[in-house]
C-alpha cells in the first residue's frame, strides 16, 4: 500500500521548531523514500514519523490487516500459523497499536469536547491465558464513541473511579443520561467525581447533573 504524500497535512515533529503549520513549512523531501522536509529547522522526516508504521519492515497493508484481526480477538497464534510471521513480530505490531490508539484517545478525545447527553458504562471480564481481568468500558451512545475504557485485575472501586474520571474528561456540556448494570460502584463514582447532584430513574439509570464549570 503506497500513501499519497500531502504536505499540508503534516507538522514538523522536532519538538524545538516553530514550524508548526504556517503555509510552505512542509516541503515534499523524497516521494519515493516518503520524506518531508521541514524549511524552517531544515530536518527531513518519514511520512509514518508518529505513526505505528514508523521504521516498519513488512508491508504497510499487512500490519493493518494483523491490527484488525486482533482488534476483533483473532488469537496471535493463528495470525502467526496463517501469515507466516513470527510471533515476536505480531506481538509488536499490537503493542505499537494500542500505544498509538492511546495516545489518539487522550489527545482526541479527553480533551473536554464531546457533545454527548446519553453514556452507557459496563464492566465484563476478560478471559485470558493465565486467568481473567475486568475490563470496564464507557459508551458515548449517540455517535458510539468509546468515551473510556480501563483493565484491572479486580472489578473494585479503584477501576470504577478511573474510568469515570475519563469520561469526565471528554464530557463538554452540563448533562448526561448514565445507564449502568446496576452495580453500586457506579452510582458512587458519578456521585463523587462527577455530580453535584443525581436522579435516580429506575433500571439502572441515572440523570446526572454537571458542576457549573461544565454549563
Amino acid at each position: 500500500m503506497t500513501q499519497p504524500l500531502d504536505r499540508h497535512q503534516v507538522l514538523c515533529p522536532i519538538p524545538e521548531c516553530s514550524g508548526k503549520g504556517a503555509a510552505g513549512d512542509i516541503t515534499i523531501h523524497s516521494r519515493r523514500e516518503g520524506r518531508f522536509k521541514c524549511r524552517r529547522c531544515g530536518h527531513t522526516f518519514a511520512a509514518t514519523t508518529g505513526t505505528p508504521f514508523y521504521r516498519l519492515h513488512h508491508a504497510l497493508d499487512l500490519m493493518v490487516v494483523m491490527l484488525a484481526l486482533l482488534a476483533h480477538g483473532c488469537p496471535v497464534q493463528a495470525i502467526v500459523f496463517a501469515y507466516g510471521l513470527h510471533e515476536d513480530t505480531v506481538r509488536a505490531w499490537l503493542a505499537r497499536g494500542g500505544d498509538h490508539a492511546q495516545q489518539v484517545h487522550e489527545q482526541r478525545v479527553l480533551r473536554g469536547q464531546v457533545e454527548e447527553v446519553h453514556v452507557q458504562a459496563d464492566a465484563l471480564w476478560v478471559k485470558l491465558r493465565r486467568g481473567r481481568v475486568w475490563q470496564a468500558l464507557a459508551l458515548a451512545v449517540s455517535s458510539r464513541l468509546w468515551l473510556a475504557g480501563q483493565i484491572s485485575r479486580t472489578r473494585d472501586q479503584a477501576l470504577i473511579d478511573t474510568l469515570v474520571q475519563q469520561v469526565r474528561q471528554g464530557l463538554a456540556h452540563g448533562g448526561v443520561l448514565v445507564c449502568v448494570d446496576g452495580l453500586a460502584s457506579y452510582v458512587g463514582a458519578f456521585q463523587r467525581l462527577f455530580a453535584e447532584r443525581t436522579q435516580f430513574l429506575g433500571a439502572g439509570i441515572w440523570r446526572v447533573a454537571l458542576p457549573s464549570r461544565f454549563q
